[in-house]
């Protein structure tokens, strides 16, 4: 929906900390959020523990911290992050809709329902 240049920042998933085999984050986090036992300054990817219809067709994959004392921005400068921001322009906007719509990638897809039609219908028949 943006309407002048805007961007899009991507975060290599291998500069991230390490996942291991059998840590339930979804347990960490409730913990987490209920006592603040787990304050560590990594920043993980994990799928969520609760999706919908919109996250599954979306393939999400949520970064965070467990130190919620922390901005995000700050974990990701510290700790030297692999970011790669793309500026777009807004009159490549028509342009890109078009090429990811070949690929069957619009609103209409991404967001299931009448609110992902409508955007797709505003988006496509200008």
């Amino acid at each position: 929906d943006a309407d002048a240049e805007c961007a899009v920042i991507a975060l290599d998933p291998n500069s991230l900390a390490e996942n291991k085999p059998g840590k339930d984050f979804n347990k960490i986090l409730r913990e987490n959020i209920e006592s603040g036992k787990h304050t560590d300054d990594y920043l993980y990817a994990n799928v969520p523990f609760y999706t919908n219809e919109r996250l599954a067709i979306q393939k999400g994959t949520f970064v965070f911290s467990l130190n919620l004392k922390r901005k995000f921005h700050d974990l990701l400068i510290e700790n030297r992050k692999v970011v790669t921001k793309l500026v777009v322009k807004s009159s490549l906007f028509p342009s890109i809709r078009r090429r990811l719509n070949d690929f069957n990638c619009n609103s209409r897809v991404l967001f299931p329902g009448i609110d992902g039609y409508a955007r797709y219908f505003k988006n496509h028949t200008k």
